[in-house]
């Protein structure tokens, strides 16, 4: 199941890329495009079309990270993301990077009134 599961993350990451070259420009911030481009990037790329081409887009969103060759293409700072922009519609967004990570500064501990026995 595993070999299955990183062909498909595979095969989605060359469409995606395959997607985003296509209409990449140097300085762009965004990037509309539609999923009827997905299957437009497999016959080009020689693939056969993936049934379920929302599983591609869902799993860029959601499952794993942007191909390196896209990140790449980030300045520091920013983050491409797939966001929906209509029906059937999407846009790689070029966004300021929003993570919020822990401040090694500040110390941990227990949470008063929680009892390990309590947490499943």
């Amino acid at each position: 199941m595993a070999s299955a599961e990183n062909s498909n993350e595979s095969r989605y990451r060359r469409l995606i890329e395959k997607v985003f070259f296509q209409k990449y420009v140097d300085g762009v911030e965004r990037i509309e495009w539609n999923r009827g481009d997905l299957e437009v990037a497999a016959n080009l790329l020689g693939m056969v079309t993936p049934k379920n081409l929302g599983d591609i887009i869902y799993s860029v969103r959601y499952r794993t990270t942007m191909p390196q060759s896209i990140i790449e293409k980030q300045p520091e700072g920013f983050e491409w993301i797939i966001e929906g922009a209509g029906r059937s519609r999407y846009a790689f967004c070029l966004v300021r990077s929003n993570r919020i990570l822990p401040n090694p500064n500040l110390g941990s501990g227990p949470v008063k009134g929680i009892h390990k026995q309590s947490i499943i």
